[in-house]
Parts: structure tokens; C-alpha cells; sequence
């Protein structure tokens, strides 16, 4: 489903990451995406068409520590680690892009 306004959208990414895994149980990851984007939106007042594109860069990185007998895990991380603008159309109910820099801790646990 085309969201209204929307007459053609085209969306590319490209993602390059490395992780790090220590044997103590700490890792490190870091991935860049290389976005693209052009598209053709029509005003719902006016009925004027205009196009518009963006290319750029986002950061993501996260640092994890891996529970002891593997338990789990505990991770602080950030997206959008520079606080890059960009001008992007996204799915509001659903997006796939973090537009501003937001920190997070996330501990996943694993029950034997």
C-alpha cells in the first residue's frame, strides 16, 4: 500500500558493520548504511507534484557483555551515533530508521 502524496519512491541501502567478540564475554559492533532515496510527492492542498532525494550516512555502534554460563546478555548502544539530518520518507507506524541520535540499553536473558 502507497502511503497518500507518495507517486513513486525509491529506497537503497547499503550496510558495512565489523564486530569484535572477546573471549571475556565483551564485544563491540559498529555498522555504517549508506542511504539513498528519490521519490515524487504530491501535495494533498495544492495537487503540486515535487521531487526529492537524499543521500547520506548513518552510524550505528553497541557494546555487549556476555552473562557468565551464558545467561544472557547486557548491551548499551547507540543509533544514529552522530546525530546525522537527513530528509527521508519513513513508514510512521513503522520505521525502519532512527531520525534522531537515541541511546539504549537492552539485557536479553536465556533460561537454560
Amino acid at each position: 500500500e502507497v502511503p497518500e502524496g507518495v507517486r513513486r519512491l525509491e529506497t537503497h541501502r547499503v550496510p558495512l558493520g565489523v564486530s569484535f567478540f572477546h573471549p571475556s564475554g565483551l564485544s563491540l559492533s559498529v555498522t555504517t548504511t549508506y542511504w539513498n532515496q528519490n521519490g515524487k510527492f504530491q501535495s494533498p492542498l495544492t495537487g503540486e507534484t515535487r521531487s526529492g532525494r537524499d543521500d547520506f550516512f548513518l552510524t550505528d555502534a553497541a557494546i555487549s557483555y556476555r552473562l557468565p554460563k551464558r545467561y544472557g546478555f547486557i548491551t548499551v548502544g547507540a543509533r544514529n551515533l552522530f546525530d546525522k539530518e537527513f530528509r527521508f520518507f519513513d513508514d510512521s507506524d513503522n520505521p525502519i530508521i532512527q531520525p534522531d541520535r537515541m541511546f539504549f540499553a537492552r539485557i536479553t536473558l536465556a533460561f537454560p
